[in-house]
Formats: structure tokens, C-alpha cells, sequence
């Protein structure tokens, strides 16, 4: 599939963009200016040609990786559904599970496994998981679970919107 019709810099964009679908940072890694990299990386995301060819290479990334994002999803999942107790065995000492006893979630949510000894020979394992806030953030904005007043006034329809732009002038003029 061919590139669209893009300029050295939009495509440089494009490119940036994919690293951490962050429009200003992409728009100042282009070489924009950062006094304007906000406003111009909301105005190339809305550009049709961009939009086209940031889902041309996000497409070849997934087949040259073979990583799908319903893939990364469900990674996520994983992470933000395991709870701490889970992964401990229960009695008068907390205990990490043994990691065959696991489900391939529990594991995956596991960030490190730490053993240490003390002087006494003691044995000491601490257990650190993957933060479920992180996860659950990014299946929230991945999912569309969340929802701004911007993407409210984007879904009205437009004469719907005219009468609330109008009935806030009135309310304004009082």
C-alpha cells in the first residue's frame, strides 16, 4: 500500500507518533516547535491523510510483530483483575504460591519475585506486581471507558448544539 500524500514532516510524525501515541511529543520529535506542538499535533491528527497512514504503519507493525491489540488487552486484563491475595497461600504466615500453583493471569501479573536470607538463615520472599492502576488506566482510555465533556459536544447533533451555544449566550447576556 502506497504512502499518502504526506510532507517529509508529517510523515516524520506519523512515524513519532506511533511510539507513544502522544501528538505533542511526536509533533516536537518532527522538528515542530514546541511553543506549537500541541496545536499542530491535534491539527495533523485531524488530517485524513494522517489519520490513513499513522493506521498504515500501526498495521505493519502489528503483522511484522504479530501482536494484535485485543493481544495487549488482554495482557492488561490480566494485570488489573489479579488481586494480591491471589498469590499468597493462607495460614499464620503469608507465603508466595507456588508459581506452578498459579494461573497463567496470576503470573502474568507478577513483576519480581525477591529472596533474600538473613544472618539466621531466615528466608525472606517479597513479591512486587505490575500496578493495577496503570492497567486498569490504560484498558479505560483503550476501551473508551472514559468520557469528557469534549467527546459529549462531539456526539450532539449539530442543530442540538446551536441551541446550547445560544442558551449559554442568553445566560451570559443576563
Amino acid at each position: 500500500m502506497a504512502k499518502y500524500q504526506l510532507t517529509q514532516k508529517q510523515q516524520r510524525f506519523c512515524l513519532e507518533y506511533l511510539k507513544d501515541s502522544n501528538a505533542k511529543a511526536a509533533a516536537v520529535r518532527a522538528g515542530y516547535s514546541e511553543k506549537t506542538a500541541m496545536e499542530q499535533g491535534y491539527q495533523l491528527l485531524q488530517k485524513t491523510s494522517v489519520q490513513k497512514e499513522i493506521s498504515r504503519l500501526q498495521a505493519i507493525v502489528a503483522e511484522e510483530t504479530n501482536v494484535q491489540v485485543k493481544d495487549l488487552v488482554k495482557e492488561l486484563a490480566k494485570v488489573a483483575f489479579t488481586n494480591l491475595p491471589d498469590l499468597l497461600e493462607t495460614g499464620t504466615t503469608l507465603k508466595v504460591k507456588n508459581l506452578g500453583n498459579l494461573t497463567e493471569a496470576q503470573r502474568a501479573s507478577i513483576l519480581e519475585i525477591k529472596e533474600t536470607r538473613g544472618k539466621d538463615g531466615s528466608v525472606t520472599r517479597t513479591i512486587k506486581t505490575h500496578s493495577k492502576l496503570t492497567a486498569i488506566d490504560m484498558l479505560m482510555k483503550n476501551l473508551g471507558g472514559y468520557v469528557t465533556a469534549s467527546d459529549l459536544i462531539d456526539r450532539l447533533p449539530e442543530e442540538r448544539l446551536a441551541q446550547l451555544v445560544d442558551e449559554i449566550m442568553e445566560k451570559l447576556k443576563r
